[in-house]
């Protein structure tokens, strides 16, 4: 790649993810940004739906120093037309406001998102475009929107998946010539990589005893551990079958399941009918995986299809776990039966049976195959898949990031300046978005418009003080709109006071922090995020506003209300 140094002000890079979920797609996308936030001059802006389920992601997004802006809007399994153009004009007016250099697009899955492709397209927006899980069959009637498919030929876009496999499968449903999508494996990351060390915020009250953690009633179990949706693409009704079997014959045997999805409830119910609940912990989602598979003897995942070599499977052998997983989609281009895994046959609960049958026959095969895995998933580290991502970057830009002679730290927030009586978040602060309008010609203050959502990250000294939240603005919404607005802090809901001062709509809404927020979040910061929903009427309401397209609403002010003057604690 022929490139020069960036002299200009740093790019912007915008990773847009058409997701409802989070999930190691979409973690693996946000560590990357969050590694080139860290070491390269570069400004990452991340952009998906801002729903109950991903406004972790989003805190996460802002606590790793990237920026935050909603995508409105949901995604449905399989695009349809309305779909994509509703995704076409929603990136349109991102790109608009926020004029990337560059876009990076992960797909959860092929079938949604085409919209965002073909808007990079529409326009010669430069964008890198990753398939994480891609299926099997396509299916005749699944739609393909034509320009999305045509903007894999423009020397503006680059099409990758995380493995040959998965990209010979998208070039045989786009109808692509061979050689077309380029493919990299991609490495362990997960949320334990994005989040850091700090993880109270996606589990405040991690165990800290190994019973507690895996939920075990014997504290000597031989622990078999997966970390994967509860869902049948996953193989669970193939894992159930095998693990039955097995405690039979083995009952110091405890299956630890990591996830949670669709199946949770009928597993539960056969779990129930065979009397074995004391040998299965369903753990649901959790952000301390690492930490349960340093707890683990041995990782299974009898997964029917991956989009590459699986992340969980990843991770278990970077933890030091031997594993058992089914030879399936790209699995053999990263395992080697008896080598560094043992591999059963896809959909087989037999020979799924008889490889964890033979894992826990021996010490020594165990500990082969993890001195094993160890050499094999140094190919696969983060570090090589975020510079596999970042050099394709480049070359679509045609040049190299500049990097940093001293690494930053992840998380930042919004600062504030701090009175005597109060902490006054300040508006111009890179960390809070939004739109400014005008300058009050007394002090100079600046107000803005914002979307109907805000969030953003705080950490000072002055949390340990402040009781509350004073919020100040200019409605621009309807009334109702407005006194239905929701403020949460750290995922807790507040209960909150509004006051409409008179008919231009200026109005005052403060908050308390409960007590158990202020115990368990003010010492480590605080993310706010603030919502007001999208009712009809509010979209009505603001139909004749020219300067944004969607509800928003002036803030004029956010403070910390400080109960002393700063200094006069004894």
């Amino acid at each position: 790649m022929n490139t020069v140094s960036v002299t200009s002000q740093p790019p912007k890079i915008l990773i847009m993810i058409p997701t409802n979920d989070h999930g190691g797609c979409e973690y693996n996308a946000l560590s990357f940004g969050k590694d080139l936030v860290e070491n390269y001059q570069c400004e990452v802006y991340a952009s998906f739906p801002l729903n109950d389920a991903l406004e972790h992601m989003a805190a996460l997004v802002m606590r790793s120093g990237m920026h935050f802006m909603p995508f409105e809007g949901s995604f449905v399994k399989s695009d349809n037309i309305d779909a994509v153009r509703a995704q076409q004009t929603e990136a349109w007016r991102i790109f608009d406001e926020l004029r990337p250099d560059a876009v990076f697009i992960p797909l959860p899955w092929p079938k949604r998102g085409q919209g965002m492709i073909a808007a990079c397209a529409g326009i010669g927006l430069p964008a890198l475009i990753k398939f994480a899980l891609v299926p099997e069959e396509w299916g005749s009637n699944e739609f393909v929107y034509e320009p999305c498919r045509k903007a894999i030929q423009s020397h503006r876009q680059t099409w990758f998946a995380n493995s040959a496999y998965s990209a010979d499968l998208l070039e045989k449903h786009f109808k692509l010539t061979p050689q077309t999508v380029d493919h990299f494996h991609v490495g362990p990351i997960g949320i334990h990589r994005l989040a850091g060390d700090d993880m109270a915020m996606a589990n405040e009250t991690v165990p800290m005893t190994r019973e507690e953690r895996l939920g075990l009633t014997n504290p000597d179990a031989f622990i078999v551990t997966t970390v994967a949706r509860l869902s049948t693409q996953k193989g669970y009704p193939y894992l159930l079958t095998a693990a039955f079997n097995l405690i039979e014959r083995h009952p110091d045997l405890h299956f630890v399941w990591v996830g949670d999805g669709d199946l949770r409830q009928e597993l539960e119910a056969q779990i129930a009918m065979k009397g074995m609940q004391d040998h299965f912990s369903l753990l649901g989602f959790r952000s301390d995986v690492r930490e349960i598979l340093q707890e683990s003897d041995l990782f299974v995942l009898p997964t029917i299809y991956e989009g590459g070599c699986s992340q969980a499977l990843l991770e278990a052998m970077e933890e030091g776990v031997p594993c058992v997983i089914s030879d399936t989609s790209a699995v053999g281009e990263v395992i080697t039966h008896r080598h560094d895994g043992l591999l059963a046959r896809c959909g087989d609960a037999k020979d799924l049976e008889e490889q964890i049958e033979l894992a826990l026959s021996s010490d020594d095969i165990r500990e082969g195959l993890i001195e094993n895995a160890l050499d094999t998933v140094q190919n696969y580290s983060a570090e090589i898949m975020f510079a596999n991502t970042r050099t394709r970057i480049e070359s679509l830009l045609g040049y190299e990031f500049q990097k940093r002679e001293t690494p930053v730290a992840g998380i930042t927030s919004v600062g504030m300046q701090v009175g005597d009586d109060e902490a006054l978040l300040d508006l111009e602060d890179p960390g809070f978005h939004g739109n400014p309008v005008a300058r009050t010609s007394s002090n100079g203050a600046l107000s803005l418009w914002v979307d109907r959502r805000l969030g953003f990250w705080l950490r000072d000294d002055c949390l340990d003080q402040s009781k509350g939240l004073f919020i100040a603005g200019q409605q621009t919404i309807s009334r109702e709109a407005l006194t239905d607005l929701r403020i949460t802090v750290n995922g807790v809901e507040l209960e909150t006071l509004v006051t409409l001062e008179d008919e231009q709509g200026q109005w005052k809404i403060k908050a308390d922090f409960p007590d158990e927020l202020r115990e368990k979040g003010l010492k480590e910061g605080l993310f706010v995020l603030l919502n007001t929903p999208h009712t009809e009427t509010a979209k009505t309401a603001f139909e004749n506003a020219t300067i944004r397209d969607q509800v928003s609403f002036i803030i004029r002010k956010i403070a910390l209300p400080l109960p002393q003057p700063r200094g006069a604690k004894g």
